[in-house]
């Protein structure tokens, strides 16, 4: 870019700087020659000067090369003193000459001794930037090899803190299961003391106001005073391989409303293998089916649904999950704090102790219930 475009923008002359003496440099001398620009770098009209000499104009050179013709010349035509004078006057110029042409030997050693300062100067800032990078690069190396030791010593952390976490688990296991059995029984019994707390004050009031009306009817002999149990109802008869072979071919239906029929179907009928039927429905695509299937496996009273309503407690819908612990709550009287709307972190360390009883449990023979 020349030295009128660098500012198109605005109708004020910009100045510049000269780059030897610092003197300004209006932008009228850059375009009329008087200052000059070389190699990006702007000189003024003095600098100038020193640095390229004036050169003898045009006409002094033809009335000097006119003074030699006629001093070769003036032999025959002039006369002794017109040839001194000629004479005279070639050796002013001469002399004139001389000195300009020292002059521009002192301007021209002047501008060699500057370009060599600007060598020197270039190449220590050179030498300055070659340091500064390859300390740019030691630097650069360390910073990579603090990091490779930081991520080391990340994975070692989180190595240390894994094994410490498995071993306190280990540790705390046993205990942790124990108070949580015991805290579950508790909370049934605690539960189940307040229903029969609560039928009692029902029938005292029941009582109270027959007491008042004077209609108790007498207790029928050998009668404890309690209402008569109701008789066990009979075991339904397991279906055959047929039926169970029908049902599973069923289940595998594409259509949700055929799979939830023959889950109310399944309920009715609780065996082992409709048991096992229905807990393969817990991984149903349609949520409503495994919802149905999560409540009817608690229906069924089969200690087989355990494990699989255990599983279900890992589902990722909410609704699944409340439904798989109300069933657990029916089959064993236990919930181990699981909340199906909990943060995943409790809810795992819930699901961890349930697994941790049945794997006890499902193998010792005893109740569900104990």
């Amino acid at each position: 870019m020349g030295p009128m475009d660098e500012n198109p923008s605005t109708g004020e002359p910009e100045v510049f700087f000269c780059d030897l003496c610092q003197e300004s440099i209006p932008e009228k001398d850059l375009a009329e020659g008087k200052a000059l620009e070389i190699q990006g770098r702007r000189v003024c009209r003095n600098c100038r000067r020193r640095l390229v000499p004036p050169l003898p104009s045009a006409r002094l050179a033809a009335v000097l090369a006119f003074l030699a013709l006629l001093a070769a010349a003036g032999a025959g035509t002039l006369g002794l003193v017109q040839r001194n004078r000629l004479g005279e006057l070639a050796g002013s110029q001469r002399e004139n000459f001389l000195a300009l042409d020292n002059r521009a030997r002192d301007e021209f050693r002047t501008l060699r001794e500057i370009l060599g300062n600007l060598r020197k100067a270039l190449a220590m800032h050179e030498q300055k930037l070659a340091a500064l990078e390859e300390t740019s690069k030691e630097s650069l190396r360390r910073i990579r090899d603090q990091a490779s030791s930081f991520q080391a010593l990340k994975k070692d952390f989180f190595d240390f803190r894994t094994f410490l976490q498995g071993h306190l688990l280990d540790l705390l296991d046993g205990r942790l299961l124990n108070l949580a059995e015991r805290f579950s029984a508790l909370e049934t019994a605690v539960k189940e003391q307040g229903q029969a707390l609560e039928k009692l004050v029902q029938s005292l009031g029941v009582l109270s106001k027959k007491v008042e009306t004077g209609s108790v009817p007498p207790s029928p002999p050998g009668s404890t005073g309690g209402g008569i149990s109701p008789s066990p109802k009979a075991s339904p008869q397991a279906p055959d391989k047929k039926d169970l072979a029908r049902f599973e071919e069923i289940l595998k239906s594409s259509e949700p409303d055929k799979r939830w029929k023959a889950v109310e179907a399944l309920e009715k009928i609780p065996s082992p293998e409709t048991v096992r039927l229905v807990a393969r429905v817990l991984a149903d695509p349609d949520i409503w089916v495994r919802r149905l299937a999560a409540e009817s496996l608690g229906r069924m009273g089969r200690m087989e649904a355990v494990g699989p309503l255990i599983d279900a407690l890992a589902d990722q819908e909410a609704m699944i999950r409340a439904a798989a612990l109300a069933s657990l709550k029916t089959l064993t009287g236990k919930s181990f704090g699981f909340d199906p709307n909990g943060s995943p972190g409790s809810r795992k360390r819930a699901l961890g102790l349930w697994k941790a009883w049945w794997s006890k449990r499902k193998g010792s023979g005893n109740s569900l219930k104990g």
